[in-house]
């Protein structure tokens, strides 16, 4: 895989070269810096780059933005980028649902629930976006959306994952808040995250059935 990677980065490093103001391509490679190569450090400056070149651009906004929460646990500057992405793309469910799992994970219930509403209504049935969603949605704001688990269950047997998409936040919320369902919620999140098989929920479905 190491070879793989090297080829990809020489790929990047070949089209920035060619056209060092390409702001898509940047991003990308800001994305590979981060999330296959680990470097935090390098992706930050490739992020700062892209937003430098891109400011209006709500889809580079927001990655940079779910990068400081994942790298930095940075909440003050994600927020920062949510919004401004929100203020250019006010009605894209990822922006909205990334935002609400922010929220709702520093326990700002109001506006993540606010927030979740509209990511829902956004969302694809059975897409990675609604599994997040109902996800949160059990985690934090059951009213919302009845129906999560049953959803959540139906898209994870049909393959639908994040891989790496961090809940432990959201899970550490809800076990202080009480959850009265919090190692089901703390399963969901790591089969979610797919660093667990759909059959460590096994126990749990079978409890329901």
């Amino acid at each position: 895989m190491g070879g793989e990677h090297d080829l990809a980065e020489a790929y990047y490093e070949r089209a920035l070269a060619a056209d060092g103001e390409d702001a898509d391509h940047r991003g990308n490679f800001a994305n590979f810096l981060a999330l296959i190569r680990g470097d935090r450090e390098r992706a930050d400056a490739c992020y700062r780059e892209t937003i430098a070149l891109a400011p209006e651009d709500a889809h580079h906004l927001g990655n940079y933005a779910n990068f400081r929460v994942s790298a930095f646990v940075d909440a003050a500057g994600a927020e920062a980028l949510y919004r401004r992405a929100l203020a250019i793309e006010p009605d894209d469910g990822s922006l909205l649902g990334n935002f609400a799992r922010l929220l709702l994970a520093e326990g700002r219930a109001a506006e993540g629930r606010e927030l979740l509403a509209r990511a829902l209504e956004a969302s694809e049935p059975e897409s990675a976006l609604r599994c997040e969603l109902c996800f949160y949605a059990l985690a934090h704001a059951p009213e919302l959306c009845p129906d999560a688990l049953p959803q959540l269950l139906a898209a994870l047997r049909a393959g639908v994952r994040s891989p790496g998409w961090d809940l432990t936040a959201n899970v550490a919320r809800a076990r202080g808040e009480g959850h009265p369902q919090i190692e089901l919620v703390a399963a969901l999140a790591r089969v979610i995250a797919d660093e667990a098989p759909l059959a460590e929920l096994d126990a749990f479905t079978r409890e329901r059935a």
